[in-house]
């Protein structure tokens, strides 16, 4: 019975809790600087699909493991750039302020904002930083422990990683290289429309 009442009174509020919450939201929006920091996330966010269509010699299969494992990893790196550029680059602080706050970030993030755009010629550098985070993310030291990670078990989202003839270290590097290629090829196309 405690439940049924929690539920009818959960029903209740919602209305009002939507009204709220689209109230805060224009108040959200008449602030010109918000306002535009939010229309750059939701421009970026309608792009990102886009650059990943298509398969074989002309785009990037992506359901194969090792390009969805690079793929996310990308997504977190942009994430991160992005932040950085809209919330401290751009700011008004002064040099040493961003100085100061870059160097008290994770060495992991501060390797990730100073990676320059992902090209053919920078793609091991984001190999070696998609490798550490890779490292991080699941807790291990190597690819000897990789099985122990359960994405990466029998059943797991990545287990055609581990179970290959070939090194994943290398499986990755290919994969990194491959999105590098597609990430130009699209970006070429986007300058031409221009």
């Amino acid at each position: 019975m405690r439940t049924r009442h929690g539920l009818n009174a959960l029903t209740n509020y919602l209305p009002q809790m939507r009204e709220t919450v689209g109230d805060c939201i224009a108040r959200i929006c008449e602030d010109t600087e918000t306002a535009n920091i939010i229309e750059k996330i939701a421009v970026k966010t309608k792009q990102r699909p886009k650059r990943w269509k298509g398969s074989r010699k002309r785009g990037l299969t992506v359901d194969a493991p090792r390009n969805v494992l690079v793929l996310r990893i990308l997504e977190m790196m942009e994430l991160h750039r992005d932040d950085w550029v809209l919330m401290v680059e751009r700011s008004n602080a002064p040099a040493s302020e961003k100085s100061a706050l870059k160097s008290s970030l994770h060495p992991r993030i501060r390797a990730i904002i100073d990676l320059p755009p992902l090209t053919p010629d920078v793609a091991p550098a984001y190999h070696k930083v998609g490798w550490a985070v890779l490292k991080d993310a699941t807790g291990l030291r190597g690819t000897r422990d990789l099985p122990a990670h359960p994405a990466f078990q029998r059943g797991g989202e990545f287990y055609g990683l581990v179970s290959a003839t070939k090194p994943i270290a290398g499986a990755l590097s290919e994969a990194w290289r491959s999105v590098a290629r597609v990430v130009k090829e699209n970006s070429l196309k986007w300058q031409s429309r221009e």
